[in-house]
């Protein structure tokens, strides 16, 4: 029976549910000044008002929270924990996103005699503990997945200490070279759980080549995830948060399940399940068809074009560059 177009395009963007999104944000230790979600060690906003022993600080932290840009995508819980003494010369309350795992994002929101006075950190990374030493210091550890290892199962740990020396904030210890690649820590971004690319290896688009449909391609990556791409560009099935607004294709509205990726950005969008038989795209390879490359990690995919990407590895999904609007509901 002859292929039509549509039953190839079918074919071709083959994509099915994923694991839930939470967005594991790019870390770093400096900001320009003004920035809210500035580290501490730069932060140089100020305080000589006196403490207020009855001011709800249940409010404060909420304020504090809508004032710090959440992650790309991601909605800050509207409450942290713990809530912060009015009087304290240093306290912290923290905060995640909704929805969150063992492997999200994690912001520690920092107070001075009850004034928010920032974040201690850019580096968004879960966290393992986070305790007072004295009445003007905060020590946290923070964990994240050294190379090979899963999110959920990261092993690596790092301990800051902030501190309040009179008029700001400063702070002892950094983040390891290991996470250096990280957006935000200094040099290129990379995602957790890739590898240098001397160590990846490119394969023929035509191994994964969609039978009867020239310029169509499906591979597997994750578990039971799947991308696909023709002409157009290249999709890959991935979850959004709860909340995402509805979108629309040339025929669905709803949710979007999956991500497009074109040499102007990334878009959110709607597209059907195919059929069983996508080859696996292998870790630590690259696919790349007309300038637009994926390339498989431990637990997901890079993707990645001219002027956008993204990243979805153990359930979490990351845009960069340009961020398309979609096709609304």
């Amino acid at each position: 029976m002859p292929v039509t177009m549509d039953s190839r395009k079918r074919a071709a963007l083959a994509v099915g549910a994923g694991l839930t999104a939470a967005v594991l944000a790019g870390c770093g230790s400096t900001a320009t000044d003004g920035d809210r979600a500035a580290t501490a060690s730069t932060t140089t906003i100020t305080t000589t008002a006196e403490c207020d022993r009855d001011r709800d600080m249940t409010a404060a932290v909420r304020s504090a929270i809508a004032e710090t840009p959440a992650p790309s995508g991601m909605t800050w819980q509207p409450n942290g924990s713990p809530v912060p003494e009015p009087c304290r010369t240093l306290d912290y309350s923290t905060t995640t996103v909704q929805m969150a795992t063992v492997s999200s994002p994690e912001a520690i929101l920092l107070f001075h005699n009850g004034e928010f006075v920032g974040l201690a950190s850019k580096c968004l990374l879960p966290l393992r503990n986070v305790q007072h030493d004295g009445d003007n210091t905060v020590v946290a550890t923070y964990r994240f997945a050294r190379e090979g290892e899963s999110n959920a199962g990261a092993s690596g740990t790092a301990t800051l200490r902030y501190t309040w020396d009179g008029d700001r904030v400063v702070t002892d210890g950094s983040f390891p070279a290991e996470i250096s690649y990280i957006q935000g820590c200094g040099g290129a971004a990379a995602p957790t759980g890739s590898t240098p690319s001397s160590t990846i290896t490119e394969v023929a688009p035509a191994d994964f080549a969609t039978p009867g449909a020239a310029g169509y391609y499906r591979w597997k990556y994750g578990t039971g995830k799947e991308c696909a791409a023709s002409p157009a560009g290249i999709w890959c099935s991935v979850t959004f948060p709860p909340g995402t607004p509805d979108v629309r294709n040339d025929v669905f509205t709803g949710p979007p399940n999956s991500i497009h990726l074109t040499a102007a950005g990334t878009r959110a969008t709607i597209t059907e399940g195919g059929p069983p038989g996508a080859q696996t795209l292998p870790v630590n390879s690259r696919i790349t068809i007309d300038g637009l490359s994926c390339t498989a990690v431990t637990d997901g995919i890079d993707c990645d074009g001219p002027d956008g990407g993204f990243t979805f590895i153990d359930g979490t999904l990351t845009r960069r560059g340009t961020e398309l609007a979609p096709t609304p509901s």
